[in-house]
């Protein structure tokens, strides 16, 4: 059973679950809160459990309990990550413990707040993961803007930022947005690395194109996340010579001779030379009397 206390402002939050997808979600996105400790006063006590009978196994199911009591419906079980988070914009907008909570992205740049409220779907998010990946802005909330009435102060709330469907290639192309592309790692609602491969990016973001599975209702998290440890792949192990004459590689030394040709191909994982002779490069012309594509006109030829 995981159990932590969290601390994300301005709230102090136990989560428990016996779903590993909730232990990971934790780890991975609060890695950085404070942990104040069991014995700290709590704000909300949530656990997100099993279903009950046979919900256990038979499409099993996730529940959201505050408190002890379930403010939900469950959903499929394959949703427990998403459903903490959905469950904690349920307990700071119903219960928010003398703040001023408002439906608003804020992020925050030279001392100042910009927020940006809107109805779901008006884009909001897609704009604040944008701005939040340029240089100078920060980010306070993606989806609840809090204010302390005492002081008429935004409280920092920071949260995962959910984008979806176009939304991802917006933000991917947003001017000054973005991480070094290449260097990512997908990795499967099981916390484990699944192939993936980025299709372009530069300053604006990556493409990344990877193997998924879902299921036919509902959906499946994939986390996409930028790993500084990874080569960076516009980088290359290959040299070559000035003259261009001989390419090298980890794996191979490749020697091209006066004429253009290859004249050597050397493995040096097997110690062995490839080629018994130089490889030429042969052009034939010939004018086809009647298909260009494809006619042979020599004698024999049918």
């Amino acid at each position: 059973m995981f159990d932590d206390v969290i601390e994300i402002p301005p709230f102090t939050i136990r989560v428990r679950s016996s779903f590993e997808a909730v232990s990971r979600h934790v780890g991975f996105f609060y890695r950085d809160c404070r942990r104040p400790g069991p014995d700290a006063f709590l704000d909300f006590d949530i656990e997100v459990r099993p279903g009950a009978g046979p919900r256990r196994w038979w499409r099993p199911q996730a529940r959201f309990e505050l408190d002890g009591a379930e403010p939900f419906f469950p959903l499929p079980a394959n949703q427990a990550a998403p459903l903490l988070e959905w469950g904690l914009n349920f307990c700071v907008a119903h219960r928010p413990l003398g703040y001023l909570v408002m439906h608003a992205a804020v992020l925050a740049r030279n001392g100042q707040a910009l927020m940006l409220p809107g109805f779901p779907g008006a884009g909001k998010s897609t704009l604040c993961a944008s701005l939040a990946l340029c240089d100078g802005w920060r980010l306070l909330s993606d989806e609840l803007a809090i204010l302390d009435p005492a002081d008429v102060q935004l409280i920092p709330h920071p949260r995962p930022i959910s984008v979806k469907n176009r939304s991802i290639d917006i933000v991917a192309d947003f001017p000054g947005a973005g991480k070094e592309p290449g260097r990512i790692v997908v990795e499967g609602p099981d916390g484990r690395p699944v192939p993936a491969q980025v299709l372009g990016g530069g300053a604006g973001g990556s493409r990344v194109a990877f193997v998924a599975a879902a299921p036919s209702v509902g959906f499946a998290v994939y986390t996409i996340r930028h790993d500084p440890s990874k080569p960076d792949p516009n980088e290359t192990a290959l040299r070559v010579t000035d003259d261009g004459r001989r390419l090298e590689s980890d794996r191979y030394i490749v020697k091209i001779d006066d004429r253009g040709d290859v004249a050597s191909i050397y493995d040096r994982s097997l110690d062995k030379e490839l080629l018994s002779a130089p490889a030429r490069i042969g052009l034939f012309y010939e004018n086809p009397s009647q298909w260009p594509a494809w006619n042979g006109s020599g004698s024999g030829s049918s």
